[in-house]
């Protein structure tokens, strides 16, 4: 795996950390989350219009693939804000982002193999973020909705990485990204408005203006940058490493959130170093 995709993806992490600490800060999650999406939408727009202007464009399998994404998407969020509402942040987030590269590295199995370095790596990143994420008796238990939301999450992750690898695969990333977000927030925002009420989805936005801007910048270009990183290297490797974004929540929620076990958390955060390590070295064959 070359220097520059384990750039891009370790980037991507400190900027996907920060909106989702953002969210889980948020008085609604859901609506939060829910206005995330057209405001990514409409700071995707520029770049796809200059992107057209310059002959860029979008093969119908792409827009068919972004399409997909979205429903994943919107699904992916509905199940965060769950997540969020019923457990702590440097848990529930690890179990949404760490136990995906496996599933996505069995689910790409028969067109990216990984090499058997890559598959040390992957179980040793899965195994620190298990063990970040398994429990403390300082740290509230999540329910089990909140865990079952955190399972569903790690899977439409895995899917929508590999459905979105491919379509960015057969064309333009950031037309890529705008159709990808405008069908994700029509999608999610009927949805919410149907069950909260127009009134109510209109009022927290007017009310968390700001945040959600800054969020959205967060957001965009955090997988921008994943996209970026899924057009030259396997898609299992880009998840896995999306997975070590579990150091930066785990500092954010004890340092600035006061959750507890940083040193633990630390000395197994080691073992997704070394995983890193490995995909640089003997990621690919």
């Amino acid at each position: 795996m070359t220097s520059t995709a384990i750039a891009l993806v370790l980037l991507s992490t400190l900027l996907h950390t920060a909106w989702n600490s953002a969210a889980k800060q948020a008085d609604d999650k859901l609506l939060f989350l829910t206005w995330l999406l057209p405001v990514c939408a409409l700071i995707a727009l520029p770049g796809a219009l200059a992107a057209y202007s310059l002959g860029g464009r979008l093969s119908w399998p792409a827009i068919a693939a972004a399409l997909t994404s979205a429903t994943l998407w919107s699904i992916c969020y509905q199940a965060t804000a769950k997540a969020y509402e019923g457990g702590d942040l440097s848990v529930m987030y690890p179990l949404m982002r760490g136990t995906t590269p496996l599933l996505t590295a069995l689910m790409c199995l028969r067109t990216e193999p990984p090499t058997p370095a890559g598959w040390v790596a992957l179980v040793l990143i899965t195994v620190a973020v298990v063990l970040l994420s398994g429990g403390d008796k300082r740290v509230e238990r999540p329910t089990n909705v909140a865990l079952a939301a955190g399972v569903l999450v790690a899977l439409i992750t895995a899917l929508y990485a590999v459905v979105d690898a491919w379509g960015v695969r057969h064309g333009n990333q950031l037309m890529y990204m705008l159709v990808e977000n405008a069908a994700s927030a029509v999608l999610l925002m009927t949805w919410v408005s149907r069950q909260r009420g127009a009134a109510a989805v209109r009022d927290f936005g007017r009310a968390y203006r700001r945040p959600l801007v800054l969020a959205a910048f967060g957001s965009y270009g955090a997988y921008g940058l994943v996209l970026l990183a899924l057009q030259q290297a396997p898609v299992a490797y880009v998840t896995a490493l999306r997975a070590t974004a579990v150091l930066w929540s785990v500092l954010y929620g004890c340092l600035a959130l006061r959750e507890p076990a940083l040193r633990r958390r630390l000395l197994y955060g080691s073992l997704m170093v070394l995983g890193v390590v490995l995909l640089k070295l003997w990621g690919t064959g």
